[in-house]
């Protein structure tokens, strides 16, 4: 699967995407703990990851660009291995810090993931 051609067919302006919420896991929040003690930060609350309206949202391409049987786990098979990276480095942490392969599977252990089939842009005039 060609994830990078995929996401090109991604338009903001048109709200032409689907979303992917990321939800970390209490073991990933046990281990954000242990970092945070590690790196000196043990007395600051990290009140982003106490409530799911700070989950991570990320753009994908439509749903129904998925067209295919398996496309879309493939897809994302494809993708949580970045995922993952991508939530270390939100706060500070690289591989080493991490100690778990970066894989799919770690990423299963320590997220979940909820789609969205659209979004929508509201305007609201005041």
């Amino acid at each position: 699967m060609d994830a990078k051609a995929l996401c090109s067919t991604i338009d903001l302006s048109a709200l032409y995407f689907s979303l992917l919420i990321l939800t970390p896991k209490q073991r990933f929040l046990e281990w954000l703990e242990t970092f945070k003690i590690k790196i000196g930060l043990a007395n600051y609350k990290n009140y982003s990851l106490h409530c799911p309206e700070e989950d991570t949202v990320c753009l994908i391409p439509r749903i129904e660009r998925f067209s295919d049987p398996g496309a879309y786990g493939e897809f994302l098979s494809e993708i949580k291995p970045r995922l993952l990276l991508a939530e270390l480095n939100r706060f500070g942490a690289t591989k080493a810090d991490f100690r778990h392969p970066i894989n799919k599977e770690t990423f299963d252990e320590f997220f979940d993931i909820t789609l969205r089939n659209e979004a929508a842009l509201i305007s609201v005039i005041l």
